[in-house]
């Protein structure tokens, strides 16, 4: 999956075991299946949000060839496209609601966005990558922010308490 940052957002442990980063660090970043199977579901909800395609224009093609995490890429299956439909949905349901609760505002939607937690104390070594941002802006002043982290369902993620959001926050 890339060179990830030693305190990644999206590495659960570090925040409540820190002795666990050196000892992780002894061993090569190695994908499971189901991260490299979420990373082609996330690639095709990023092609979505820059194309203005739909997830189902895709069934039946494959998207990221020479990926470094699936060099084959990945195949969108009708299952794929479907999950990826249902963040998109829920992304136009609340940039209704902003316009509505923020009238005559602007809603900026950005994918794969860069977000720099360590910055803020002097580290460069915990970083990470925003799935999707929402912000609601009056001129330049930012009035709203939603970091929208897609799970692609394979796994329980509880967002009580998410030390992955609470990063990119």
């Amino acid at each position: 999956m890339g060179d990830h940052a030693r305190l990644s957002p999206s590495n659960h442990r570090w925040p409540h075991c820190p002795g666990s980063v050196a000892v992780e660090a002894q061993y090569p970043d190695i994908p499971g299946a189901a991260a490299v199977d979420g990373t082609g579901s996330h690639l095709l909800l990023e092609t979505c949000l820059t194309s203005g395609k739909f997830p189902s224009d895709f069934v039946g093609t494959i998207i990221g060839v020479n990926h470094e995490d699936n060099p084959n890429g990945w195949m969108v299956d009708r299952e794929r496209a479907e999950r990826v439909q249902e963040a998109l949905s829920y992304l136009v349901r609340r940039q209704m609601e902003l316009s509505q609760q923020f009238p005559g505002c602007s809603i900026a939607v950005e994918s794969e966005s860069q977000a720099d937690p360590g910055g803020m104390f002097g580290r460069d070594d915990w970083y990470g990558t925003c799935d999707i941002t929402l912000s609601v802006f009056q001129g330049s002043r930012c009035l709203f922010l939603e970091v929208i982290d897609y799970k692609d369902g394979r796994g329980w993620v509880d967002v009580n308490n998410n030390t992955q959001l609470l990063s990119y926050l």
